[in-house]
């Protein structure tokens, strides 16, 4: 039988075996073992805060919004676009100035028509023998809305040179009881004495007495003159 000590000294041997199989066999393990290499990529991100929008709750703020939106879509003007623009813009101009030198030069002609180659006056009459400043004030009224009137009539081929003689008669609110021609002093055609009785006429109602002219009514005399130039 095998005693203790020479069991313990197997078991001794053969431990240290193993240790040296296991030792040899890790060493020649890690030599045969690749080598791995880890690349490592570093990124980095940029983080952009995010835009904090509020609902617009009032009409200022819808504006305001739609403006916004409205100028993030307008493109840059090239050169050559903004040289176009400028040149659109200076040939609008140029027109614009050509159309107000047209009306300038026109209406010297419309002016001259009216004012000049057919006249209409009205004077106050050296007849008359009230002095009141406001007759004479109610009266100048008169003779101008008269004279405007008449002025509808003067393109005709039938307005001549004349003179048309009225008397007519207004109540205190200004409206026409009655209205005649003065034949007697009066040098014009039919066309034109049909033209001071309407020209009277369609005056009416004319603006009612002053306070000062506490009347019932009053008679008024006009002379309507028509007049054209070389006659």
């Amino acid at each position: 039988m095998i005693n203790t000590k020479s069991l313990q000294f197997f078991i001794l041997i053969s431990l240290s075996l193993h240790a040296v199989v296991l030792t040899v066999f890790s060493i020649f393990h890690l030599k045969q073992a690749p080598r791995i290499s880890r690349l490592f990529e570093v990124q980095y991100y940029t983080i952009q805060p995010k835009k904090i929008t509020t609902a617009a709750t009032t009409p200022q703020e819808i504006a305001l919004v739609k403006d916004r939106k409205q100028n993030e879509h307008i493109d840059i003007l090239s050169k050559n676009d903004r040289t176009m623009t400028l040149g659109d813009e200076v040939r609008g101009v140029e027109k614009s100035s050509n159309v107000i030198q047209l009306g300038r030069k026109q209406a010297p002609q419309i002016n001259s028509f009216s004012e000049s180659d057919k006249r209409i006056t009205v004077p106050l009459l050296k007849s008359e023998k009230i002095t009141n400043p406001k007759y004479l004030s109610y009266n100048d009224t008169i003779r101008q809305k008269i004279r405007q009137r008449a002025f509808n009539y003067v393109d005709n081929p039938d307005f001549k040179a004349g003179e048309v003689y009225l008397t007519f008669i207004l109540d205190r609110e200004g409206n026409i009881k009655e209205i005649k021609i003065i034949n007697d002093k009066t040098r014009a055609n039919e066309y034109l004495k049909s033209v001071g009785l309407r020209s009277v006429k369609e005056s009416s109602p004319f603006p009612a007495f002053p306070k000062d002219l506490n009347y019932a009514e009053l008679t008024f005399n006009v002379a309507i003159s028509f007049q054209v130039d070389g006659k």
